[in-house]
């Protein structure tokens, strides 16, 4: 089942308001949306010429809703290995937490 709208709204609004206006033509911050989960990227321009026009996106963080629980997982890439959880305990969170947590990146495995 989809995450709430407001929900999705206000994580669009974090990702966006994570790069000042003037900065997203070099960085920008997105997310895409997928049953339960929602995808952060960090998008970037091409850098040479030869890279074509297409930007290149790296993957961020993933939040995932829990209906029961009405709260958020949070999971981090690592390599090739797929999503991890944040933390051990898999606890589902508010939202607000669970951005703040992706935001402070206190544990550097979001934003390095």
């Amino acid at each position: 089942m989809a995450p709430p709208e407001l929900s999705l709204a206000r994580i669009k609004r974090f990702c966006r308001d994570l790069i000042p206006p003037e900065g997203q033509k070099e960085l920008r911050i997105e997310t895409t949306v997928r049953a339960d989960s929602v995808t952060i990227w960090e998008r970037r321009p091409p850098t040479s010429p030869g890279q074509g026009s297409e930007w290149t996106s790296m993957r961020v963080a993933q939040l995932r809703y829990d209906q029961r629980a009405k709260g958020w997982t949070i999971y981090w890439p690592r390599g090739k290995t797929g999503w991890h959880p944040y933390d051990d305990r898999g606890i589902p969170r508010s939202l607000d937490a669970a951005l703040t947590a992706i935001g402070d990146d206190p544990l550097g495995v979001f934003f390095g």
